[in-house]
């Protein structure tokens, strides 16, 4: 017997072909003399036929076997127009692998609906469902789709620590950690890693996990993220901007090529974004909340109610530029047009249940201005040390960067109801298990 196939490769062979498969039964239909399971491995599913069940010697094995029964099956290939997927495999011999309990505690198969507190309870069992074991197919795409554009574009992958002295996004959200007799933290941000990372390869990003302490209870909020980060040496924010462009549409195509059949399944026919995308000042996006009759403070950020009007006159993705100074992380200095403002710039994406994709901009490099945006922040410039220490030490490029989200982007893209779908085990404020 040859080495096992998968189930999307059964259409390849011609009738009469044996073929060996291993996997979970997914469904079993029986019509009296005449039995099919549909057999589910990690590339799809394909079904397999028992004619005349009961005239068979392992007909006391076949009643044995229930959902999500793991199998060995040995079979041969008919082309079947009527069957799923246009092949069908004709039973000759089956194995128990691994026996499964029944019943489950929801269908595996989407007949019996579960809200999303049991499923992740048995997040083993949930990612078998067809339309969980998508969100992940794209999941990974679109991680691949970003590394395609880096490779493509000469930028260096860096590695930066997640066990850190001080925060780069100040303290509210910290996790503290015991170290070694003393208190660290978790990494909200590889914000410091990568800027010194630019020194020497001038183009880097990483693909990592971060952490913040958010004890909000929303659609969007996670304690342990995913991000795509990326600094460059010698960029400003309107090359960043060219840079995100060109980086999401890496991403959507690489989607639409290697996941076809994940969108049909969310029915997505997923548009690729246009250049350049939209571009609106801050003040012009308070202008718009404003004449909705939403209250604005031009000191700080949007409001989430505020935000969501702005991206609902959008219908693809668009920036926000020049925020206020008073409202971003110390890293950003004054704007040169107008020191109450800054280069700090966010991508978002349309429509009502739009989000915040990513956030960056131009880098502050003068020390002296960073210690004093330091000191607003509540930071100590002495818990900084080697990080004002490379920028007094001088040979610092005008550099810009940006964090763009990969649970956000997962759940735009497929367009779910909240980011926790996104991640295989999320963490928030209420959730550690699994």
């Amino acid at each position: 017997m040859k080495e096992r196939i998968y189930t999307n490769e059964a259409i390849n062979f011609k009738d009469g072909s044996t073929v060996k498969l291993l996997g979970w039964i997914h469904t079993i239909r029986e019509l009296g003399k005449i039995i099919f399971w549909q057999l589910r491995d990690a590339k799809g599913i394909v079904q397999i036929v028992i004619i005349n069940p009961k005239k068979r010697d392992d007909i006391e094995l076949i009643k044995k076997i229930k959902n999500e029964f793991v199998v060995e099956i040995i079979g041969t290939i008919s082309h079947n127009e009527k069957a799923p997927n246009g092949v069908e495999i004709l039973l000759e011999s089956v194995n128990i692998i691994a026996p499964a309990v029944s019943p489950l505690p929801f269908s595996v198969d989407d007949k019996t609906p579960a809200n999303f507190d049991t499923r992740l309870k048995y997040r083993y069992l949930d990612i078998r469902r067809l339309k969980v074991h998508a969100i992940f197919k794209v999941r990974g795409a679109v991680i691949e789709g970003a590394r395609e554009y880096f490779k493509s574009n000469d930028f260096t992958e860096i590695h930066t620590p997640k066990i850190i002295s001080v925060g780069a996004e100040g303290g509210t959200t910290l996790f503290p950690v015991y170290y070694f007799g003393k208190e660290v933290y978790l990494a909200q941000s590889p914000q410091f890693y990568k800027q010194l990372a630019i020194l020497g390869f001038e183009k880097v990003f990483e693909i990592a996990p971060f952490f913040r302490a958010e004890k909000s209870r929303t659609r969007r909020h996670l304690a342990e993220s995913w991000g795509i980060d990326v600094e460059v040496a010698f960029a400003n924010e309107q090359d960043l901007m060219d840079i995100q462009e060109d980086l999401l549409i890496s991403i959507f195509k690489y989607v639409k090529k290697s996941c076809p059949n994940e969108l049909k399944l969310y029915n997505i026919d997923l548009n690729i974004p246009k250049k350049p995308f939209p571009r609106i000042t801050f003040h012009e996006a308070a202008k718009i909340a404003l004449e909705h009759g939403i209250k604005v403070d031009l000191n700080s950020d949007l409001s989430a109610e505020a935000e969501a009007i702005v991206r609902s006159k959008f219908d693809s993705p668009f920036f926000i530029t020049e925020f206020p100074l008073s409202c971003i992380a110390f890293y950003y200095g004054p704007h040169e047009k107008d020191p109450s403002l800054s280069y700090k710039l966010d991508l978002l994406f349309p429509g009502k249940n739009g989000l915040e994709l990513s956030s960056g901009g131009r880098r502050c490099t003068d020390p002296n201005v960073l210690i004093e945006r330091a000191k607003k922040a509540g930071i100590n410039p002495d818990s900084l040390g080697w990080y004002l220490e490379m920028f007094k030490v001088g040979g610092i490029p005008p550099h810009s960067g940006f964090g763009m989200g990969i649970d956000r982007l997962v759940m735009m893209i497929l367009r779910l109801p909240n980011v926790q779908e996104a991640v295989l085990c999320p963490r928030t404020i209420d959730i550690l298990s699994p």
